[in-house]
């Protein structure tokens, strides 16, 4: 399901090195319910799904650690185009998407639905989104500012 994994440029101490002749510099960050960025005390983890906008289909899927997170920030190298990018924070073990392939189409919830499990816990995910579009030459930058993204629950007294 999941496609192009890491085809991201990331250098914690020299960005630089991954800007080419064209390309795109998404800059994460989360501010809650305040002014201060507080994307480092929040977010360990960004699961970044990047679609095609003339198409709706996935081009690549980027896994960002912790560590690949510290600048807040990922070059992708992609060529000239319009793209559309959906970014899940903390997107960990409780969490599982199906349908990626299309943006329309893509299902994210807590694992156990899926299994038809009974749920005990979730993720805390946060959710960023942002269109860019790349150049023939030179570099963009685009935030991603995330939100917290609640997965509603529905609890039956009955099944407690």
């Amino acid at each position: 399901m999941l496609s192009g994994l890491m085809c991201g440029c990331i250098y914690q101490d020299d960005l630089e090195r991954c800007e080419g002749e064209n390309g795109e510099i998404l800059f994460f960050e989360y501010f809650g319910d305040g002014t201060q960025d507080i994307f480092q005390d929040k977010i360990e983890e960004v699961t970044l799904y990047i679609y095609d906008n003339s198409d709706d289909s996935l081009v690549e899927t980027i896994i960002l650690s912790s560590e690949q997170l510290r600048q807040q920030k990922v070059v992708l190298d992609l060529p000239p185009g319009s793209y559309h990018a959906v970014a899940w924070g903390n997107y960990l073990a409780e969490t599982h998407a199906e349908n990626t392939t299309s943006v329309s189409t893509a299902v994210l919830g807590v694992s156990g639905y899926f299994r038809d499990e009974r749920v005990t816990t979730n993720d805390s995910l946060y959710f960023g989104r942002t269109d860019f579009t790349i150049p023939a030459s030179g570099t963009v930058t685009s935030p991603v500012d995330f939100s917290s993204a609640h997965i509603k629950m529905v609890l039956d007294p009955a099944d407690l």
